[in-house]
């Protein structure tokens, strides 16, 4: 019993994790009507220069990672103004090159900088040690402060994007892009900011992530693959949805590594993955579109 709550629980924080950076997909996604294939790029710089900050500066763990969300929100409005900003005739396709054009700059830049040496350590911003037991399984503070910055986050940008002015002027040109510029709505503005946000939220991720997973160039690669599983589980559309779909893929990665092997559990997800895309194409909360061919 010990053993499946502790593989509950430790899924669960995978999963929160992986919902945010799938929110920053479907964010950017809603924005662009692209998916951005440098997300996982932007995580691990992000950690980078959080590691290079500290190292240099001397501060602590928050006080560097700070600094490194700071830059990566700037970082990000500058990424779309310089390259992803689309001309008039620029198609969804060249948009969906450029992104990966950045993945590759980035997988270089890191490179460049930091070597291909063996991964660097990150410090953790919670202690492993064990907080609480529930029936015998421990819970470390760093497993329930995972958690509980991933849930402050998705409460937050909840009701960022219901209550404040400019969060329902995103969802209008989420919604209907052409009618949201008729309306005078600034949407390559707002697509500025969804990217300096999506950037932000890559270096919360990256944080969270990099204790365990040790920072190299390719420690975002797995994580990235998940995020674009819960994004396709929870609905491309759905902002919401994409933490369920998190959830639900870190809950089975988890239980399946616990009790199989990390090897079968890579196998579970990606067939809830091509399920979830026979029986239901645009996900849990994603709505239903026809297309005339």
């Amino acid at each position: 019993m010990s053993l499946l709550l502790g593989a509950l629980i430790t899924g669960l924080a995978l999963g929160m994790v992986i919902g945010l950076l799938g929110f920053s997909i479907v964010l950017l996604h809603k924005a662009t009507g692209v998916a951005n294939f440098a997300q996982g790029a932007l995580a691990t710089m992000a950690a980078f220069i959080t590691l290079q900050v500290a190292r240099d500066t001397g501060l602590g763990v928050v006080a560097s990672a700070g600094i490194g969300l700071i830059i990566m929100i700037a970082l990000g409005g500058v990424v779309y103004i310089v390259l992803l900003r689309p001309a008039d005739s620029a198609g969804s396709l060249n948009i969906t090159m450029r992104s990966l054009a950045l993945l590759l700059l980035l997988v270089a830049s890191t490179r460049l900088f930091w070597g291909h040496g063996q991964p660097f350590r990150f410090p953790a911003i919670f202690p492993r040690d064990a907080a609480f037991t529930i029936g015998g399984a421990p819970v470390s503070w760093l497993t329930l402060g995972t958690i509980a910055v991933a849930a402050i986050l998705a409460v937050g940008m909840r009701f960022y994007f219901s209550h404040t002015r400019t969060g329902l002027t995103f969802l209008a040109l989420a919604a209907n892009a052409d009618v949201a510029r008729l309306l005078g709505v600034r949407t390559r503005r707002l697509t500025m900011l969804a990217w300096a946000f999506a950037s932000g939220i890559a270096a919360v991720v990256a944080v969270l992530i990099a204790p365990i997973a040790l920072v190299s160039s390719e420690m975002m690669d797995v994580y990235l693959l998940l995020a674009f599983a819960s994004a396709v589980i929870g609905g491309l559309d759905s902002l919401g949805g994409v933490f369920l779909g998190g959830i639900i893929i870190g809950i089975a990665n988890s239980t399946t590594s616990v009790y199989v092997d990390s090897e079968t559990a890579t196998l579970v997800v990606f067939a809830l993955v091509l399920s979830m895309l026979v029986a239901r194409p645009q996900g849990i909360f994603g709505a239903s579109t026809t297309e005339r061919l």
